[in-house]
């Protein structure tokens, strides 16, 4: 796989994501087949800039997501003789941004702008979220299930649901960016969470803080960079 070069190539001052925009498209075809495997009903697509539902006053030039990952499970025709048919259900988002915005500041920028496009497009389902800029790369997950699951059971009084959902959502969230003053950290929206630590292990570029806060150090991002060790 040449791209992650190509972005090497562009140097960190390179202006445009379109290197990275390019890497990231090909990355996800690795382990997302799309074609359907023998004794499976499931394969994906990989799409540039898809469009998604939008609120009608929003450019959709700035709003359609980067890349996207969609697992399409095929359904039994509704009649015999019709055409097979598959349900779509987006599984990836990436956001992909030039190599000269990697900063604290640009960081969380691309968050919220990825955070901000989830919101609408999907208020009540959880899709896996990677921020790349250059050749660096965070990964998260959007999960407003768990917020709206809290929020139902502390309305209908269910007290304990409350407490053991709270607790689960207090191991992932909420998350705050590191200022580079390295003194400060922004806060991001609460329905964005890091990864269930059971699933995916030693995410480094998030810290748990004595008193139990989540702090997204962008300075320790995973990298493309497979010819030196990281």
């Amino acid at each position: 796989m040449a791209q992650p070069g190509l972005i090497e190539c562009r140097g960190t001052k390179y202006p445009y994501e379109d290197v990275v925009c390019y890497a990231w498209t090909d990355i996800p075809a690795v382990y997302f087949p799309q074609w359907t495997p023998p004794n499976s009903t499931i394969h994906y697509a990989i799409q540039r800039e898809a469009y998604r539902a939008l609120p009608p006053a929003v450019s959709l030039h700035h709003k359609r997501p980067d890349i996207i990952v969609i697992r399409l499970q095929n359904l039994p025709p509704p009649q015999p003789g019709q055409g097979q048919r598959a349900e779509e259900r987006d599984v990836l988002w990436i956001e992909c941004k030039a190599p000269n915005h990697d900063t604290p500041g640009e960081w969380k920028d691309a968050i919220n702008e990825a955070v901000g496009r989830l919101a609408y497009a999907h208020p009540d389902r959880m899709v896996f979220l990677i921020i790349a800029i250059g050749l660096k790369w965070m990964p998260f997950v959007w999960n407003p299930e768990l917020n709206i699951a809290l929020a139902t059971a502390q309305q209908q009084g269910q007290a304990q649901l409350a407490a053991n959902l709270q607790a689960q959502i207090d191991q992932v969230s909420p998350l705050r960016v590191v200022m580079s003053n390295r003194q400060e950290a922004w806060d991001l929206d609460p329905r964005l969470h890091m990864i269930d630590p059971t699933t995916l292990l030693h995410q480094r570029h998030v810290r748990e803080n004595p008193q139990g806060e989540l702090f997204v150090n962008t300075t320790e991002a995973y990298t493309l960079d497979y010819w030196t060790l990281d």
